[in-house]
């Protein structure tokens, strides 16, 4: 008997399935009962926009929190630009009056050598 109810429940689903959907669409006031019977099941529209607005609005948080996160790491990034230029203004300064010292050296070491050979000259000359 078991059975035989299990089968009989299997059919009325089946049954169920197929002439539901239409039956549904057909009949407001059969679409409205079923609605009513399930209605705890799932969450009503104003429920479902009420939850949705509330995860716009954490996105938009969200999107704000970014933006500004983005602003101060543009800065950061600026003012790390600025501190490279700044450095490579005065690694540049310093290496030109390196240049320039090597230039000074160069010719006083030019000049020294000249002077050299005209005193060794000169000490030839005198012999």
């Amino acid at each position: 008997m078991a059975m035989r109810a299990k089968k009989k429940e299997e059919e009325i689903k089946e049954v169920i399935r197929r002439e539901l959907p239409e039956i549904v669409k057909s009949d407001p006031e059969f679409r409205l009962w079923v609605i009513d019977v399930t209605h705890n099941l799932y969450a009503d529209r104003s429920e479902s926009e009420s939850k949705f607005d509330k995860i716009l609005e954490e996105l938009r948080k969200d999107r704000e929190e970014q933006a500004k996160k983005w602003e101060e790491s543009q800065k950061r990034w600026e003012e790390n630009n600025k501190k490279w230029e700044e450095n490579n203004r005065t690694i540049n300064k310093i290496l030109n009056e390196l240049k320039d010292s090597r230039r000074g050296l160069t010719a006083l070491s030019v000049h020294l050598e000249q002077d050299g050979v005209s005193k060794q000259k000169s000490r030839l000359e005198r012999l």
